[in-house]
């Protein structure tokens, strides 16, 4: 049997600014003037935007043939516009009527994945089934809407608002198979969320915060952050005014897709030096499947006695990619890449992604 327990798996990306700008734009208000308008230069004229997903195996046990596993799943993204940051860094310019924050809005999706495995072979083939039950834990979009202004320009009002579904339930059923056609090579195929659903609560919760001058000139951003949460109420099954508007396509394709994924490992002579290639589509659509539909990638593993090294490099098969690499040192496994995906505006989509992870093996004496 193996125990393997936690093991992650996080990534973020961020259009213009870097990663490393993040703290800095959190805690604008401990920065120097210069500083703030070196990340506004650094925003596309179109606004900046944050994505990132999180996969968390938290316990898996595989006893043989059979195998359980329970893991988290967060997936996150939210755009901004640059006048919506030149707000909060340098408050309501009077007079100025041509504030733009139609870019601004957000989603978030958080699920609990209970899996159930089985797997065998059959003839010179493996094969094996995974069986899912996914426990939604929240499903949110957010907004802002268009800016109004006090007569001769003296104020600005922002209204900021967020729905949200508490809860869903759903399954998927993951097939695949593996076999050694000659010594060294093994291939396998699989497909994930063959067949799945995913149905969310008709139940609605909202919150609701309007910002104006006074609260972008204190340069609170946490003061901002605990209104709008202590704002939430619930909504029923019916929400109206912008709550209503917000709410639209809350639930679109909010599915697992499925996903074929192709793979080809070859071990060299000595059994020290592993390469393989994996080829990923997602065959349907849907919002949980993280922000690549479609991913190519080629990737040496070496042993190096008690030391496993990774390398790899992945592609969308457009303008993005990963490049990073790994090690295991017993039951630890560590892993970081670099992201680029793409630009806008001239503007560079840049992050990072990093996993961890602990096993636990043993052998019935």
């Amino acid at each position: 049997w193996s125990l393997g327990f936690p093991q992650v798996t996080a990534g973020a990306t961020v259009l213009g600014p870097h990663l490393g700008d993040l703290p800095d734009i959190l805690n604008y208000d401990d920065i120097e003037d210069s500083r703030k308008q070196e990340i506004l230069n650094q925003i596309p004229a179109s606004g900046s935007s944050l994505d990132v997903d999180v996969r968390a195996p938290l316990v898996t046990l595989q006893n043989r043939n059979f195998a359980l596993g329970v893991a988290y799943g967060f997936l996150g993204s939210h755009s901004v516009d640059r006048d919506v940051v030149d707000l909060f860094f340098n408050g309501y310019t009077t007079g100025r009527r041509d504030y733009t924050v139609q870019n601004t809005r957000g989603s978030r999706a958080t699920f609990w994945d209970f899996a159930a495995a089985y797997g065998r072979s059959v003839g010179p083939v493996s094969v094996g089934a995974t069986g899912h039950y996914y426990l939604g834990r929240g499903l949110v979009q957010t907004r802002a809407f268009a800016p109004t202004y006090f007569p001769l320009g003296t104020d600005v009002q922002v209204e900021y608002v967020g729905v949200g579904a508490d809860g869903g339930h759903g399954f998927g059923l993951d097939v695949g198979a593996a076999m050694e056609p000659v010594p060294g090579l093994t291939l396998s195929a699989a497909v994930a969320n063959v067949a799945s659903s995913m149905t969310w609560s008709d139940d609605r919760t909202g919150r609701r915060i309007v910002l104006t001058n006074a609260d972008f000139q204190a340069q609170d951003f946490q003061s901002v952050l605990d209104r709008y949460d202590e704002s939430e109420q619930d909504l029923g099954t019916t929400p109206t005014g912008r709550f209503a508007e917000v709410a639209q396509g809350l639930t679109d394709d909010t599915d697992f897709p499925t996903t074929l994924r192709l793979g080809a490992a070859f071990a060299l002579p000595g059994g020290l030096t592993t390469v393989s290639g994996q080829y990923q589509d997602n065959l349907t659509e849907g919002r949980l499947s993280g922000s690549w539909d479609r991913l190519l990638g080629l990737g040496v593993q070496q042993r190096l006695g008690f030391l496993t090294a990774r390398v790899g490099l992945s592609s969308d098969l457009d303008d993005a990619n990963i490049v990073g690499g790994g090690l295991t040192l017993g039951p630890v496994d560590l892993g970081l890449a670099k992201f680029t995906n793409g630009k806008v505006d001239d503007a560079s989509r840049n992050g990072w992604m990093a996993s961890f992870g602990l096993s636990v093996r043993a052998r019935r004496l």
